[in-house]
């Protein structure tokens, strides 16, 4: 009797715990995706919010260069810990923005001042510069796209007005901006297809 009892209470001990054990971690897991998701969610605010990626290419390569910084990364510097919670590739592609953007914003920012210190600026040759600024425009556009394709309320395809796009690495780099920024620009031409 007493050793039935002990035995019962035994199994229902490890039963609970197990029983707990799982209840847990998927409360941990749980917390784990709404992390990332807020993660993903909070790159792609910062991620469209630059402008500069969104305009063409400088009308001279050699001689002219932004006027303004082309990247924040104040969200990527805060969250630069947790950039391994996302898929390889989105953690890839991320990294690859940031740091080549972050080195162009310097290389922007010492040009400008060599140009406010220059008696004959436009002797300079900023072409390198804009080159670097169109490969980070690229990785910009592969980032957003990385993000993208893991969260939901992303179409494949969108019509903006008569045209359609595929959400690829085929779209304008200004057309991607329309659409990560409809809301803001308050477009109704711009529907999304799934």
């Amino acid at each position: 009797m007493i050793i039935s009892s002990v035995g019962s209470a035994l199994i229902g001990g490890i039963a609970g715990g197990v029983g707990t054990y799982i209840v847990q971690e998927k409360i941990r897991a749980n917390k784990k995706e709404e992390k990332i998701r807020q993660l993903r969610q909070s790159l792609i605010a910062e991620l469209s919010c630059l402008d500069e990626l969104a305009n063409e290419k400088s009308s001279n390569y050699r001689t002219q260069v932004p006027g303004n910084e082309i990247i924040t990364a104040e969200v990527y510097k805060s969250n630069s810990s947790q950039i391994s919670l996302l898929t390889p590739e989105e953690a890839e592609a991320v990294i690859r923005f940031y740091t080549g953007a972050i080195l162009v914003n310097q290389s922007i920012q010492t040009a400008r001042d060599l140009i406010s210190q220059s008696d004959n600026p436009q002797l300079h040759d900023y072409s390198s510069i804009n080159q670097s600024l169109d490969r980070i425009r690229q990785d910009w556009k592969s980032c957003v796209l990385e993000l993208m394709s893991n969260m939901e309320g992303y179409p494949n395809q969108i019509k903006i007005e008569e045209e359609e796009y595929t959400l690829d690495e085929d779209i304008p780099t200004p057309i991607l901006w329309m659409v990560l920024n409809r809301d803001r620009l308050g477009t109704a031409d711009i529907t999304f297809q799934n």
